[in-house]
C-alpha cells in the first residue's frame, strides 16, 4: 500500500491516472479511489494530492464529490470531487446555466429528464370588471387568494398548458385554479409523477403520467430516449421516442385533416392521430 500511495503521490493524487499504470490495486488502494482522491503521502508538512475526478459524461451536472482521502503524516488529505450523471438525453439542460432566470431540475427522478423551471406564463382571462363575468369567478389572481398560495385567474374550460380542448366556445367566465400536487406522493400513483408551474410552460403543478424515467426504460427498440410529450390537448407525461418513430412532432403528420403526433398508449413510440377539432 505505501509503494501505491508513493505513486499516487508522484501524479498529484490523481487516481485516475494512476490505476491504469498499476497490474494489481489492493482492495484498499480501489475504495480509497471511489468518490473522492486519495490522499498523497505526505512528506514533513507536505500537501496531499488533490483528489480524482470522474470523467465527464454527456448530460451530467456536478454534484457534492466524495469525501478526499486521508493525507499522510504531516500531509492534507485529498480533495474530493467528481460528477455524475443527472440528465437523460431528453432534457431540455443539463444545469442551472443553461436555464437564465430559471432552475434545471429533473422531473423523473436521477438519471432522468431536466428541463428548466422558471416562472409560469401568464394564463389567459377573460375580461371582466369585477365579478368574474357572468358565472362569477374572479378578474386576476387576487380575487384567488383565499383559494390558497399561489392560486391563479384562468379563463373557464382551459388546462394548465392554457389549452380549450372542447369542440364548443368556451365560457366567458374566469375561474380559481390551484396547484394540483405539490411532491410526487400527492399523485397517489407510482406511474405519475408531480410537473411544477413553470416546467413547459404549466400555469399550474399538475400529476403527469411516467412511462419512462431515464433512457434506459427505452429497450423496446435501438436508440430509444425518454422524453417529455406534452400538448395542449393531447398528451401529458413522458414517454419512449424511438429513431424510427413515424413522427417527432405535429409537422411530421400529413393528411385531409389537421393531425397530431402522440405517443402509444403502452408508452413506447409515437403515431399520427386526428386532432381534435379547434373550439
Amino acid at each position: 500500500m505505501a509503494a501505491l500511495a508513493t505513486i499516487v503521490n508522484g501524479f498529484g493524487g490523481d487516481c485516475a491516472r494512476v490505476i491504469p499504470t498499476v497490474s494489481t490495486a489492493s482492495a484498499d488502494f480501489a475504495a480509497s479511489c471511489e468518490g473522492g482522491g486519495m490522499g498523497g503521502a505526505g512528506g514533513e508538512g507536505g500537501m496531499g494530492g488533490a483528489g480524482a475526478r470522474a470523467v465527464p459524461v454527456a448530460r451530467a451536472v456536478p454534484v457534492a464529490g466524495g469525501a478526499g482521502g486521508a493525507g499522510g503524516a504531516g500531509g492534507a488529505g485529498g480533495a474530493g470531487g467528481g460528477e455524475v450523471p443527472a440528465c437523460g438525453a431528453g432534457s431540455d439542460c443539463n444545469a442551472d446555466a443553461d436555464c437564465p432566470g430559471a432552475t434545471c431540475r429533473s422531473m423523473t427522478g436521477p438519471g432522468g429528464v431536466c428541463t428548466c423551471v422558471g416562472p409560469a406564463p401568464e394564463p389567459q382571462r377573460n375580461f371582466c370588471d369585477g365579478g368574474g363575468g357572468p358565472g362569477g369567478g374572479c378578474c386576476a389572481d387576487a380575487d384567488c387568494a383565499d383559494q390558497g398560495p399561489g392560486a391563479v385567474c384562468q379563463a373557464e374550460g382551459y388546462n394548465a398548458l392554457d389549452g380549450y380542448c372542447g369542440g364548443a366556445a368556451p365560457p366567458d367566465w374566469n375561474a380559481c385554479r390551484v396547484d394540483g400536487c405539490a411532491q410526487d406522493a400527492d399523485c397517489g400513483n407510482a406511474d405519475f409523477v408531480c410537473v411544477p408551474r413553470g416546467a413547459y410552460a404549466h400555469r399550474y403543478a399538475v400529476c403527469a403520467r411516467v412511462a419512462c424515467r431515464t433512457d434506459a426504460d427505452c429497450g423496446a427498440r435501438a436508440g430509444g430516449v425518454c422524453s417529455p410529450f406534452f400538448t395542449r390537448c393531447r398528451s401529458d407525461g413522458f414517454f419512449c421516442r424511438y429513431p424510427d418513430d413515424p413522427c417527432t412532432t405535429d409537422q411530421d403528420c400529413q393528411g385531409n385533416e389537421p393531425m397530431s403526433c402522440v405517443p402509444n398508449a403502452n408508452g413506447q413510440g409515437t403515431q399520427c392521430v386526428v386532432d381534435l377539432p379547434a373550439p
